[in-house]
């Protein structure tokens, strides 16, 4: 799923993604939510610093802000990987994928018939 591109095929067109059916590893996830997580806590921190501002709106939205930053980190490591294990393909619709391949092919990155 998540791949360096020394590891992507190097013969796929610009048009054309590479698909990996199988799961993840074990563990293999772990370290993409240890990095969304801090980057969240990062974004959060920095919110929070907006509260030593001396302007008033900056300073009523620093907590707003943070709360958001930190609902939306708990939506993206619990329900969008749930949404996916139930929508599956569907979740990635502009993607045809080709059986037995494991391509998929954009359907606006065809060249035009004029």
């Amino acid at each position: 799923m998540f791949t360096p591109r020394s590891e992507s095929s190097a013969s796929s067109s610009p048009g054309e993604l590479t698909n990996d059916a199988r799961p993840p590893a074990p563990g293999r996830s772990r370290p993409v939510a240890a990095l969304t997580a801090a980057l969240a806590a990062t974004v959060i921190a920095a919110l929070l610093t907006l509260l030593a501002a001396t302007f008033q709106i900056y300073s009523q939205l620093a907590i707003p802000l943070a709360i958001g930053i930190g609902v939306m980190l708990l939506a993206g490591l619990t329900l969008l990987p749930a949404l996916l294990a139930i929508f599956g393909r569907a979740a990635f619709w502009p993607t045809r994928t080709r059986a037995g391949t494991g391509k998929a092919r954009m359907r606006w990155l065809r060249p035009s018939k004029s």
